[in-house]
């Protein structure tokens, strides 16, 4: 079977560049390494880095107690999401720190910190660490994580009369911006809100990644694979979307899934695969080398 890869299909630039200075950090230091939640969202590349003696960590009152001496001759790595602004202080008290925060979303962080005075509204989802993250850079702030929010009662009181900085998680759906920005617009057009300062910083590696798997879906109309991880944000969405335009698309996590959807693809001679941002290459090179065998 011939397999049909999207132009900018798997790891975005920032994951890649994250990574790499990840494994010099491994090479360069013998101690455990901790992480900041997830590197990336998924499961198998979280299994694949425990076996590097690279560990996830949430439990931050644990690790910033200065009574645990287990962890002194550890390093900590601040994930590609970010991290609270407030912990990463505490962290960089007592540990020597790596900040592979994606630039993009430090961008982020970058513009909401120089905007103190302003009421922060991100566009994403509430409980995604990117967007913890960016909170607590901002004053004040509220996230609009659907349409619906942007209608109720306690999202208006908490703009009216304000200056309203807009902004929104790097993988959150462009469509929750551009509304969101369109009713703030009209808030500020209605004198309610005494300004409106704006940034789509919406990741362009995400829009053009599904742009691309869209294009070639349309024009080739032929069966497609995403692969992912439904942790994943930008996984769900670009499957999501590609299921709209044809039912002949499966979502699957890694090589043994294939087994699941075997009998659907095994007479087709192409099939167009593509990979999310946070889909390690050696899960991809799995799945490509087992379809071309079939």
């Amino acid at each position: 079977m011939k397999t049909i890869i999207p132009e900018g299909s798997g790891f975005c630039p920032g994951v890649v560049s994250a990574e790499k200075r990840l494994f010099e950090l491994r090479k360069n230091f013998n101690g455990k390494i901790y992480i900041s939640g997830m590197f990336i969202h998924n499961k198998e590349y979280e299994k694949y880095l425990k076996s590097l003696d690279i560990v996830t960590f949430e439990d931050y009152d644990n690790i910033i107690n200065k009574n645990n001496n287990s962890i002194d001759d550890s390093i900590f790595v601040i994930s590609t999401h970010g991290i609270d602004k407030n912990i990463e202080e505490k962290l960089r008290e007592r540990f020597k720190v790596f900040d592979l925060t994606c630039p993009k979303v430090k961008n982020v962080q970058k513009i909401i910190e120089s905007n103190q005075d302003y009421f922060a509204v991100i566009t994403g989802k509430e409980d995604h660490p990117e967007t913890i993250g960016l909170k607590s850079y901002s004053l004040n702030n509220i996230v609009v994580s659907n349409i619906e929010i942007l209608n109720e009662k306690k999202f208006n009181d908490s703009i009216a009369n304000k200056k309203v900085l807009l902004i929104s998680q790097t993988t959150a759906e462009e469509y929750l911006y551009i509304n969101t920005f369109n009713y703030l617009e009209n808030l500020l057009n209605k004198n309610i809100i005494k300004e409106l300062k704006n940034f789509n910083t919406i990741c362009p590696s995400i829009i053009n990644r599904e742009n691309n798997a869209i294009d070639l879906l349309q024009k080739l109309n032929i069966k497609a694979i995403v692969i992912g991880d439904r942790l994943s944000s930008n996984s769900q969405r670009l499957f999501n979307k590609l299921k709209k335009i044809n039912n002949d698309v499966f979502f699957i996590e890694k090589k043994s899934d294939l087994e699941n959807i075997l009998n659907n693809i095994k007479n087709d001679k192409e099939i167009i695969v593509v990979s999310s941002s946070s889909t390690p290459s050696f899960i991809e090179k799995e799945i490509i080398d087992f379809l071309a065998k079939i």
